[in-house]
């Protein structure tokens, strides 16, 4: 790994995990041996970011040099707060990982009252089951809305029949139980992943 993206990937990991990080959980998380997490350590130091903490207590990333800072409003973190910790229920373990990666860029860049106001927002989320479960064909969906590439299904419909279709994916829409695919009219080749066979959706 190139040495750029390790220090990279250190830098996302201290975003993402909770403080004090001890040396031992950064080394599990991004694959390094001690040795090199501290020398990497010190070369995110030495390039601006403020890292409090040393070895034998943990650490914790206070100022994200690769992020300039930004300054939202209370009623503002605290819809960041909602919005992104209602994606993380949604049942899309992408998009529930992407929110918890977002939320912790957010935080790397907040002045320090502002990062505690988000740390702590009040207004929260509580859902005791997710909404749904979606499994890995929905990642080939959204790839294809972002290409816009035809894309080759074979799905169950409501009346529990075998179907074969070529769709257009423009979007994916979430409900509160749900979700589905918008799509456009077909045509011309299909070049998109296929779904696996059995999958049921309202495409």
């Amino acid at each position: 790994m190139a040495r750029s993206d390790r220090l990279f990937r250190l830098l996302q990991a201290m975003r993402v995990m909770a403080p004090p990080i001890t040396a031992a959980r950064l080394a599990e998380e991004t694959e390094l041996s001690l040795r090199s997490l501290y020398r990497d350590i010190d070369s995110l130091r030495a390039a601006g970011a403020r890292i409090e903490g040393e070895r034998g207590y943990g650490y914790r990333l206070v100022e994200d040099y690769a992020l300039p800072p930004q300054t939202f409003e209370r009623t503002e973190i605290e819809a960041l707060a909602l919005g992104l910790a209602e994606v993380g229920s949604m049942g899309d373990p992408a998009l529930a990982k992407a929110a918890k990666s977002a939320l912790a860029k957010v935080v790397a860049i907040l002045p320090d009252d502002r990062e505690q106001q988000l740390i702590h927002a009040i207004s929260q989320t509580y859902r005791p089951d997710a909404r749904m479960q979606v499994d890995g064909t929905i990642d080939s969906v959204r790839q294809a809305c972002w290409q816009e590439e035809l894309l080759e299904i074979t799905y169950t419909d409501k009346t529990g029949v075998l179907a074969h279709r070529t769709i257009l994916p423009l979007c994916l829409m979430y409900t509160d139980k749900s979700s589905s695919c918008l799509r456009g009219a077909t045509c011309g080749t299909p070049i998109g992943c296929s779904t696996s066979p059995g999958s049921r959706g309202p495409y």
